[in-house]
């Protein structure tokens, strides 16, 4: 087998294992790397190959795959995640030692408002500030 065959072959493995991932990641590897076919075909070494390998996947990472992701997952909705998911949630006010706290998504947070909470009050988280929950009663 030459080494033309090799990369033609790893380049369509990884191409087709984008399937599994779905951010073009390996697609674009898989491309360069079928690419690289094209400089071992003509007899390049093995240096001057990776060489194109490299460049190969560098412009293909800074062009076809941001332009990929815009044009397939336009569509997509913004998905909240990790502490902004608590956005639009809902707390329940403790007082301790006169500071609002209410326990929102599993975790303990100090609550900033506009207006003074009272204890057992119900909250709507409306902002993360750092380490705090902006809310608004309900």
């Amino acid at each position: 087998m030459e080494a033309y065959h090799l990369w033609l072959v790893g380049g369509l493995l990884l191409a087709a294992g984008e399937m599994l991932l779905g951010d073009f990641t390996l697609l674009c590897i898989g491309v360069a790397t079928g690419s690289t076919a094209i400089p071992a075909l003509m007899g390049w070494s093995l240096e001057l190959s990776l060489a194109w390998f490299a460049v190969a996947l560098l412009l293909l990472f800074m062009t076809l795959r941001p332009a990929m992701r815009r044009y397939f997952m336009a569509d997509s909705p913004n998905l909240a995640s990790n502490v902004s998911s608590l956005v639009g949630d809902l707390g329940t006010v403790r007082l301790e030692g006169g500071v609002p706290w209410s326990t929102v998504g599993g975790d303990h947070w100090r609550l900033e408002c506009d207006e003074s909470l009272a204890d057992g009050q119900s909250v709507k988280v409306i902002a993360i500030e750092g380490s705090r929950l902006r809310v608004e009663p309900v």
